[in-house]
């Protein structure tokens, strides 16, 4: 497992419970990790151990995306770049 990243792992796991049935929550404050959300597939966000951790589904996520945000046009453009660029040179190891 030492060559995936762990959003590659839970995403996986995350599909998985999903094809079988089951709903998943994937925990973390990452921002990385909202490219994993689908239907059955959650984040569950805790920021601070003082604040009420906040579930994100894929409408949430919907409607954070403002298409006029270039700080979120950035962010996903950078995700799907380096998704492509680790399939084409995978001996890059692009991390983040």
């Amino acid at each position: 497992m030492a060559d995936y990243e762990a959003d590659d792992v839970i995403g996986t796991l995350s599909k998985k419970a999903n094809k079988m049935g089951f709903t998943s929550y994937m925990v973390t404050p990452d921002k990385d990790y909202l490219q994993l959300l689908e239907p059955n597939s959650n984040i569950y966000k805790i920021i601070s151990k003082s604040s009420k951790p906040e579930i994100i589904t894929i409408d949430d996520f919907k409607n954070f995306i403002k298409p006029n945000s270039k700080k979120d046009q950035t962010f996903l453009l950078k995700n799907a770049l380096k998704k492509v660029l680790n399939i084409l040179f995978p001996s890059l190891s692009l991390t983040k």
